[in-house]
């Protein structure tokens, strides 16, 4: 999909600049672990980094607009168990990816984690039904 797609980019356009800011979310995101609110804020921020640093306009109007949409859900995927632990190794994997110019892996680190992301979605949508 498309943050795929960004992961990719920012693996072969991000500078270096802009990998700091990805370790920096990262280790923001670890330090909030226990506070879904916070975590929710911390992962908007990450993934607006990793679509900054691909120098894509396309993607960042687009995937920026799909923010707006997920933004009128309730709660946070944060509120599942274990989410927050599980989106954490997926950051790190992203931002290893990237870190290391590696556009393969980034892109599949990325996909896995939205993939992961709506499971959680999906798993709080029905726990409420």
């Amino acid at each position: 999909g498309l943050e795929g797609s960004a992961a990719r980019f920012a693996a072969q356009y991000g500078s270096a600049e802009e990998v700091a800011a990805l370790e920096h979310f990262m280790t923001a995101f670890a330090r909030a672990l226990r506070a879904p609110a916070v975590l929710a804020k911390i992962n908007r921020d990450f993934h607006r980094a990793v679509r900054e640093a691909a120098h894509n306009a396309y993607l960042l109007q687009t995937l920026g607009e799909f923010d707006t949409t997920l933004s009128l859900l309730p709660g946070t995927t944060f509120d599942a168990p274990g989410r927050g632990d599980e989106a954490l190794e997926e950051h790190i994997q992203i931002v290893k990816a990237i870190k290391l110019r590696d556009p393969d892996a980034a892109e599949h680190a990325a996909r896995h984690h939205i993939q992961q992301a709506q499971e959680a979605r999906l798993s709080l949508l029905f726990s409420c039904a």
